[in-house]
């Protein structure tokens, strides 16, 4: 069973155009696969994904998040908190997501907090996503990467 997070964005108080690039975050925190998260990616993205790697090209990174994605099922992306601005033909998103996912294949079920910044241009009348930043959040007083489900800016 597919089950799916609902998104507050409220779509009301964006320009034309940041409601365009908010249907496109929405779309790709909806997909099921690699194809929903880059239909609207430009041919020469460059995607810096949780490792190491600068990745460049829609074909790369979609064979990238493709691997990645063998080992999950019933991907559910829950947009936590997201700032969307455009201005011309530039426009970003940045947001902090909770990805849940069912292991397949041997792999893990999946539970984490995540940050994204998303990089726009318009071509041809389109939005097109030039550039994706994943990131986890940091604890640098002891140099550890802070996997887990409680948004870190949310304090109790």
């Amino acid at each position: 069973m597919t089950t799916s997070h609902v998104h507050q964005i409220d779509l009301e108080s964006l320009s034309p155009d940041e409601r365009a690039i908010a249907e496109i975050e929405l779309e790709m925190a909806s997909a099921q696969g690699v194809e929903g998260i880059t239909r609207a990616w430009d041919d020469n993205a460059v995607y810096f994904d949780f490792g190491p790697k600068e990745i460049v090209g829609k074909a790369a990174a979609t064979a990238e998040i493709d691997a990645q994605f063998k080992y999950v099922t019933n991907l559910r992306t829950k947009i936590v908190r997201i700032r969307i601005r455009a201005d011309g033909d530039v426009g970003y998103a940045f947001s902090t997501q909770h990805f849940i996912a069912d292991g397949q294949n041997g792999g893990p079920d999946c539970s984490f907090i995540f940050r994204e910044t998303d990089v726009f241009e318009r071509q041809d009348g389109q939005w097109r996503l030039v550039h994706q930043h994943l990131s986890f959040p940091a604890d640098l007083t002891n140099g550890t990467v802070v996997l887990g489900t409680a948004d870190p800016l949310v304090t109790e």
